[in-house]
């Protein structure tokens, strides 16, 4: 009996099963892939999060004060229930900041999507 699960009808209805999976990692990655601009909770005057964590200023002349009153929020439910779906930045308690997709239009809004980056390269 153990000997079934080696067989291509096997592997077949596993990768049948799987593939809805795969098809929507795909689409994730793709989804974050965008450039600092397509960040929608990114002002052009505003600050922006730096690798460690905190924020940067995109414009010297900018208040410094403005930088420590910025926060991120925690995950996309923190946002406005009027925000479009798209790429956000958010800071999970006790987190660095990190780059997600926000879905704000199915069931309610507010869902997070988090993509593993396998090779920790900076988002750009």
């Amino acid at each position: 009996m153990a000997g079934h699960h080696n067989s291509p009808l096997f592997f077949t209805a596993v990768l049948a099963l799987l593939s809805p999976l795969l098809a929507l990692h795909i689409e994730n990655l793709e989804r974050l892939k965008v450039n600092l601009d397509e960040i929608i909770n990114i002002r052009s005057d505003g600050p922006l999060p730096d690798e460690a964590g905190g924020i940067i200023q995109r414009n010297r002349a900018a208040d410094p004060q403005q930088a420590q009153r910025h926060s991120w929020p925690k995950d996309c439910s923190e946002l406005p229930a009027s925000s479009p779906s798209g790429i956000y930045i958010i800071q999970p308690t006790g987190q660095t900041t990190i780059v997600v997709y926000c879905e704000m239009n199915k069931e309610d809004g507010g869902w997070t999507v988090i993509q593993r980056n396998h090779r920790d390269t900076p988002v750009s």
